[in-house]
């Protein structure tokens, strides 16, 4: 029987591992700790439906020690049916050297009852989330440096991938997927683009997502796996983006009356993005601190900064200056806009309505802000500065340096030096505003 009074203690020793130097306001350990709840709650809801966490455990460690052998994890009943009698000696001969008393040698070299890795693609997700490299990933900042919402969305797009695969193969565990469910996952998605004449990107995303996380798991279980794929079959789409022309933001957004409706709070926020070429998230996110347009700023700017969520990539966090019609708009806000914060798709489908009404009849907009989708939408204000400081001559760096592109956009390594200061971007940003 369980010492519940032991289990209990053992439960409070439990850490995060999180230093407090690192996490003074206890941000980063109040998330972790959910996610310790959730990976303890799973246990148990293993034992409640009869799925024994003890023994799947002990099956990752037969799996790890077969492979150490030489060997490949098989059930008893896989090696008691090997064709050949001298498969089984050899894994008889190994037992007897490595040591025949230790149940995991056992379980690796004559066969365990449990098959494959002991998850199932059903438990894929919650797995992945709690992998270290994925909680404290150096490129994104990992999921401890995401808001509820950037959480919500990461999860959200690999639970839709995942049901969709368990849709067509069933609930299988990770390693016995074949390639044929390969195969048939693929066709499935093929008549699925076909038939709703709808782009690759959709299936080529969700493709990538559950290859990395299968491979991810087996990885921290040092297990063998064929990628059932081999290679994305869907192609990456090489569509660009479209941008508004520098004549349409300057003659018809801006041109007189066009707004006029338009509720004060929506126009302010598209007249900042018009003349700073931020992204919109990066805009709704901003908090009083970070915005310097006070009689003591000799430079209006504001200071784009992972405050309680995660930027785009390392560069995005920078400061721009404020020029044109993006300065007088942001003096009107200088507590930025609380009603959209961590929430950029709310002011994206308010302030396309607007867009929409000025484009020609056939040019569609969608309430995407995501940079990787085509079409036309909000991000086309970002190509639009682009353009603008093309038509300057702006250097590379400098326009690295205002837009926060990510470093292998550009090819470019801003990281030598301090950076441009805030009075050169004024300079180069003066020139071309509206």
């Amino acid at each position: 029987m369980v010492d519940l009074d032991t289990a209990h203690k053992r439960f409070v020793k439990a850490t995060t591992k999180i230093r407090v130097e690192n996490d003074p306001n206890g941000v980063a350990a109040a998330k972790a700790i959910v996610i310790i709840n959730n990976e303890t709650e799973a246990y148990w809801r293993d034992l409640v439906a009869g799925r024994n966490a003890d023994a799947r455990r002990r099956y990752r460690l037969g799996v790890k020690r077969a492979q150490q052998l030489g060997f490949a994890y098989a059930t008893h009943q896989e090696v008691a049916a090997h064709p050949q009698i001298g498969h089984l000696l050899d894994r008889i001969e190994t037992l007897i050297k490595v040591g025949i008393d230790g149940p995991i040698n056992r379980d690796a070299l004559l066969g365990g009852t449990m098959r494959a890795s002991a998850v199932l693609l059903s438990e894929l997700i919650d797995q992945y989330m709690k992998l270290p490299k994925v909680l404290f990933s150096n490129k994104s900042g990992g999921l401890l440096g995401k808001s509820e919402k950037q959480i919500a969305v990461f999860r959200k797009h690999r639970e839709k991938a995942v049901e969709l695969l368990i849709a067509q193969i069933g609930d299988k565990d990770i390693l016995a997927i074949t390639v044929a469910d390969a195969n048939k996952f693929t066709d499935w998605y093929t008549n699925h683009v076909h038939v709703n004449q709808i782009g690759t990107d959709g299936p080529r995303k969700h493709i990538d997502v559950i290859r990395k996380m299968v491979r991810s798991i087996c990885e921290r279980d040092r297990l063998t796996y064929q990628d059932a794929w081999a290679q994305n079959p869907f192609p990456r789409h090489d569509g660009k983006r479209n941008g508004f022309s520098i004549e349409f933001v300057r003659d018809v957004i801006l041109g007189p009356g066009a707004l006029d409706g338009m509720a004060p709070a929506d126009r302010d926020l598209l007249h900042v993005l018009i003349d700073t070429g931020a992204r919109l998230s990066e805009i709704c996110n901003l908090r009083k601190p970070y915005i310097h347009v006070g009689p003591r700023d000799n430079i209006p700017h504001v200071r784009i900064r992972a405050s309680g969520r995660q930027l785009k990539s390392k560069n995005a966090a920078r400061d721009v200056p404020l020029v044109g019609v993006a300065l007088e708009a942001m003096r009107n806000r200088p507590d930025g806009w609380p009603q959209y914060r961590d929430n950029a798709s709310a002011a994206s489908k308010e302030i396309n309505k607007w867009i929409k009404r000025l484009l020609p009849a056939d040019v569609e907009i969608t309430d995407s802000d995501d940079e990787n989708k085509e079409g036309t939408c909000l991000y086309g204000l970002r190509h639009c500065l682009k353009d603008r400081l093309r038509a300057i001559r702006a250097e590379d760096e400098m326009k690295t340096a205002i837009l926060g592109h990510d470093v292998g956009m550009t090819g470019k390594t801003p990281d030598y030096g301090r950076g441009f200061s805030i009075e050169a971007k004024f300079e180069v940003m003066a020139r071309i505003a509206f």
